[in-house]
């Protein structure tokens, strides 16, 4: 059922938990929208919820849980949602998580053990990120970018052996990454552009040996320790960089002390882009 943009709609009938076959609900920009009828647990064949831009919409019922056939559930922009119910745990089938700019919500225990993509960006309100993210085992993407009250990453982000992708661009209350994330095997892409109050990177990201995309430009009063790091005190790059066997992109815009580059930077036999602009 395709409903987005019925920008006149205030409800949804409890009758609609009679479709045992409904396989996609998209409600997406419906403005008036205040809740979800509980009978939406009913829907057992749903595979897809989409609810983005339901802003007026206050709440998700528990029963939401029901769900076991729902894959992708998107809730980007419900600017009144302020929770989410802890049922969500056993939506063993959900791969796809969007929470992008929900304003008012913070994260309580995460159990989803087959999501794949977790975006959560625009989260301005979310001050920490739960120990038991480390359940989400099967995650490939966690994007967390321009979440502006985080202020820490749990060590338990290293039990993620499966992400490839991890976005913390625009974080700019986070103060350190944890040393745990040299755990992370599967990782291609780290994005910590514009982490304005990061003073230091771990020496373990060194061990990140499927990384293929580094952005640390934009920081702030940044100081290197250990293997990476870069902005306007970096004076060198050191020599462990070489063991990035796989980066192709490495980016270090606006690194104003940097000096020279190491020699070990001829081991980055997959680098194709380097830019040290500034």
């Amino acid at each position: 059922i395709d409903l987005q943009n019925c920008a006149s709609l205030t409800e949804i009938p409890s009758s609609i938990g009679n479709l045992s076959s409904l396989e996609q609900l998209d409600l997406r920009r419906c403005v008036l929208l205040t809740e979800i009828p509980i009978s939406i647990g009913n829907l057992s064949s749903l595979e897809q919820l989409q609810l983005g831009g339901c802003v007026l919409l206050r709440e998700i019922p528990n029963l939401i849980g029901n769900l076991s056939s729902l894959e992708q559930l998107d809730l980007q922009n419900c600017e009144s949602l302020i929770e989410i119910p802890s049922s969500i745990g056993n939506l063993f089938s959900l791969k796809q998580l969007f929470f992008f700019f929900l304003v008012k919500i913070s994260l309580k225990q995460l159990d989803l053990s087959f999501l794949d993509q977790f975006d959560i960006q625009g989260c301005v309100s979310l001050t920490e990120i739960p120990n038991s993210i480390r359940n989400l085992s099967s995650l490939e993407q966690l994007n967390l970018q321009d979440c502006e009250s985080l202020t820490e990453i749990p060590s338990s982000i290293g039990n993620l052996s499966f992400l490839k992708q991890l976005d913390l661009g625009g974080c700019v209350l986070l103060t350190e990454i944890p040393s745990s994330i040299e755990n992370l095997s599967s990782l291609e892409q780290l994005d910590l552009k514009g982490c304005v109050s990061l003073t230091e990177i771990p020496s373990s990201i060194g061990n990140l040996s499927s990384l293929e995309q580094l952005y640390l430009s934009y920081f702030g009063e940044f100081d290197i320790h250990g293997c990476l790091g870069g902005c306007v005190l970096l004076r060198k790059i050191p020599n462990s960089i070489g063991y990035l066997s796989c980066l192709d992109q490495l980016d270090l815009r606006n690194c104003v002390s940097l000096i020279e580059i190491p020699n070990s930077i001829g081991n980055l036999y997959s680098l194709k882009y380097l830019n040290l602009y500034g």
